[in-house]
């Protein structure tokens, strides 16, 4: 199944008045199908486990601008873990400031998350699910903020930073993909035409100063 974030339905008991930024969780059949709600408060980049009994998410209170930095209030965003089978959540980070993103380390014993709270960017940092307050920073970037981040079944870490793609493997630094991106850029250079005839639907403004019409599938404006 694949789980997904929407506005369709909200509980008539929840408090939080319905709002399109305070979405519910659903899956749907990998092959499609009927879809089911899974929780009906806002649990944002959320990942199964592998035995599909919880689910990591970061949570949305209010409304805010998803890429805005350095932001402490009463609505940043925590990371939490929903217990499918108890129907439990459990609050992982306390971070005055903004906690996002996460996704399981291998072994699903960790968690990696994006977080300001060593410093003013947002940096991958690695949580312990049976002690959570074990917390530690995994990249040092100064100057931009990570965002993206997706972990492989190795355990190498993917994100992007500074318009860039990264990978980190292990205790190794991190490392900036290469890539070559070809732009759709024709050979032939621009042709300037002339026309003096094969226009259609002509039509004149209200004052007579301007006439519009259509040439060659385009439409023109001119005095």
């Amino acid at each position: 199944r694949i789980i997904f974030s929407a506005s369709v339905q909200d509980l008539p008991e929840n408090v939080g008045f319905p709002r399109s930024y305070l979405s519910e969780l659903y899956s749907v059949p990998a092959e499609g199908g009927r879809i089911k709600q899974i929780l009906t408060t806002p649990a944002e980049d959320a990942q199964f486990s592998k035995d599909k009994s919880k689910i990591i998410y970061h949570d949305c209170k209010g409304p805010e601008n998803y890429w805005r930095k350095h932001h402490t209030s009463s609505i940043t965003r925590d990371i939490r873990i929903y217990d499918l089978n108890t129907k439990t959540h459990k609050k992982l980070t306390g971070f005055e400031g903004e906690d996002r993103s996460p996704v399981f380390a291998p072994g699903e014993k960790e968690i990696f998350f994006l977080s300001e709270q060593f410093g003013n960017n947002f940096n991958v940092c690695k949580l312990n699910l049976d002690s959570p307050n074990d917390i530690k920073q995994v990249t040092n970037f100064k100057t931009h903020p990570v965002r993206f981040l997706s972990v492989a079944n190795d355990g190498t870490l993917c994100f992007g930073y500074d318009g860039e793609i990264w990978i980190k493997k292990g205790e190794s630094e991190p490392e900036k993909i290469q890539l070559s991106i070809y732009a759709d850029v024709k050979e032939n250079p621009v042709e300037y035409m002339t026309k003096n005839s094969g226009a259609r639907e002509l039509d004149v403004s209200p004052d007579g100063n301007e006439v519009v019409f259509i040439l060659r599938g385009n439409v023109f404006v001119t005095s």
